[in-house]
């Protein structure tokens, strides 16, 4: 909210305390640490283990905050006149468990991008499920990443290795394939 509001986007922005999941619930928020823009919270149940959980000597240990979940199926409905056209999921791992429960309003979107963690087993039934649902992905978009430029072929491999992870872009306006390869042809090659 803060950061909404120092930007000046709050007519435009609205955060909820909520917590996207595949099923309503009164739950718990696994908090890895008290400090903002931290990762790896878990909604409902605590996965993380070791060095990212600073609060706590093992996952069932964690700092617990209660919260609410719901199914974007059931929230977007609420707010009829709320416009939106792109959909980011990065959960640490929940990705699927939101996809789940967005079956009936997934269609509204442009695009949706999916955090992906191969080393997570249904990180690949969730790729796939989108693939059969008609959205697509560009190799243009996948192949960089915070360790520079890969192939589509070295992609392909760390994904069926199960040995890293990407953010994917999904969209079906074939008018993508061609942005994405003009936008990433300067980055092509690139190592940091």
């Amino acid at each position: 909210n803060k950061n909404i509001h120092i930007n000046g986007v709050q007519h435009l922005v609205r955060a909820f305390c909520v917590g996207i999941s595949d099923h309503p619930d009164i739950t718990d928020l696994y908090l890895s640490r008290f400090v903002p823009s931290f990762s790896h919270h878990d909604v409902g149940e605590a996965r993380w283990e070791g060095p990212v959980t600073k609060l706590a000597k093992s996952a069932g240990e964690r700092h617990r905050q209660g919260i609410m979940s719901v199914r974007l199926d059931w929230l977007l409905p609420q707010m009829p006149n709320m416009r939106y056209d792109h959909l980011k999921i990065d959960v640490d791992g929940l990705e699927h468990k939101v996809i789940a429960g967005a079956e009936k309003v997934i269609y509204k979107y442009k695009t949706i991008l999916l955090e992906c963690d191969f080393t997570i087993s249904k990180t690949e039934e969730m790729v796939q499920h989108m693939l059969q649902l008609g959205w697509k992905f560009s190799y243009d978009q996948v192949c960089l990443n915070r360790e520079g430029w890969m192939t589509p072929d070295q992609w392909e491999d760390m994904r069926k290795k199960k040995s890293g992870g990407s953010n994917i872009i999904f969209y079906k306006d074939a008018a993508y394939d061609q942005w994405w390869k003009e936008t990433m042809e300067p980055y092509k090659g690139f190592k940091p």
